[in-house]
């Protein structure tokens, strides 16, 4: 059964302890990195949809402008 730990109310931060397991209902949750990119200047774009690049190292999409940007050897550069 939980049970509220202290008296004093802390909104959504009160914690409760299962009195049967010892159980907290705060729990500590250590972070993990999911996905890196590429610096800015360091992506190596291709043509992969319509006015859409994607990034040959790191998967990073991309929309282009067409006419005011063009990719040349990877780069997005602007006119």
């Amino acid at each position: 059964m939980w049970e509220k730990k202290n008296e004093e109310d802390k909104g959504r931060w009160n914690e409760y302890v299962n009195s049967e397991t010892g159980e907290s209902s705060i729990k500590e949750h250590k972070l993990r990195v999911i996905w890196t990119s590429c610096k800015e200047d360091e992506h190596e774009f291709e043509l992969t949809g319509n006015r859409e690049v994607t990034c040959k190292k790191c998967n990073y999409t991309k929309n282009f402008i067409v006419g005011l940007e063009k990719l040349e050897n990877g780069k997005i550069i602007k006119i």
